[in-house]
């Protein structure tokens, strides 16, 4: 009897240390993937808002731009490419200079089912940010 009492508890301390193990490996997946997103953040934010002297020569991103890359909105829009929301492009092929409330508005108040049915948040940012970053976006090349 003592030899299957034994193996009772071998199994049973097995059994704990596969859920220790379960959650060491479930732990390591959420770190690595907050790591993942630390690193992107990093990327995203890298010579983002710095500025440069007028006259300096230096490569200065528009207001606009740095609006839209200090604010997220890179999280799910591209310049080029579709991804959660649409791309920048998409948008200024659709719209114009006089649409330009209108997209405001949608900045400032967020927006669902224009471009599909995943809605995009109000965004924390002023009315002067909202338009620097339409007219940005409406610079771009249709």
């Amino acid at each position: 009897m003592g030899q299957r009492q034994n193996n009772v508890y071998t199994y049973l301390g097995n059994l704990m240390n596969w859920k220790e193990r379960v959650a060491g490996v479930l732990f390591s997946f959420i770190l690595l993937s907050l790591l993942m997103w630390l690193i992107l953040a990093t990327q995203v934010w890298a010579g983002v808002t710095g500025t440069a002297a007028p006259g300096s020569g230096a490569n200065v991103k528009p207001a606009g731009e740095l609006v839209i890359k200090n604010n997220y909105c890179v999280a799910c829009h591209n310049v080029n490419v579709k991804m959660v929301g649409p791309a920048f492009k998409d948008i200024a092929a659709k719209y114009t200079e006089a649409d330009r409330e209108y997209l405001v508005e949608k900045i400032l108040k967020g927006s669902m089912g224009v471009w599909g049915q995943i809605p995009m948040p109000p965004n924390a940012v002023d009315q002067q940010q909202a338009n620097q970053a339409i007219t940005w976006i409406l610079s771009l090349e249709k």
